[in-house]
This record gives C-alpha cells, structure tokens and sequence, in this order.
C-alpha cells in the first residue's frame, strides 16, 4: 500500500515519534498487524518515555484480546 511505502521511506529516513506513529496507524488501518506491532515496539525500544507509543501498544494488545500485554 502507497501510504504504508511513503511512512515507512519518512521513518526509515528521520526516525520521530510523529513518523513511528503514522506508520503504525497506515499499517493498522490495512489490517497488517504485525508490522503495526512492530513498529510501535521497536520505536518503545528506542524511546521508553513517549507515553503515547506505550498507550497505542497497549491498546494494540488488548483489542487483539491479549490481556498480558495490554499494560505495556
């Protein structure tokens, strides 16, 4: 998909927390989970404090119904 390509070329160019977070949503919104996982838990990994990442993994994980990993 063209949006998922042109976040993905943004995040790999100038890694931000705005970047990780539009990637994450482009590839939600197509239904590709585990690339949207991996993307907030590898921007998590490199920046433990943003918040909104934590809430948006934790969100992640407890629509998919998995309780032990909503409290990211």
């Amino acid at each position: 998909d063209k949006a998922s390509a042109a976040f993905q070329k943004a995040y790999d160019a100038q890694p931000s927390a705005g970047a990780a977070k539009a990637l994450y949503m482009a590839q939600s919104s197509k239904g590709d989970r585990g690339a949207a996982r991996a993307t907030l838990t590898g921007w998590r990994a490199r920046e433990p404090k943003d918040a909104d990442a934590r809430l948006m993994l934790a969100m992640e994980h407890q629509q998919a119904g998995e309780r032990d990993g909503a409290g990211a």
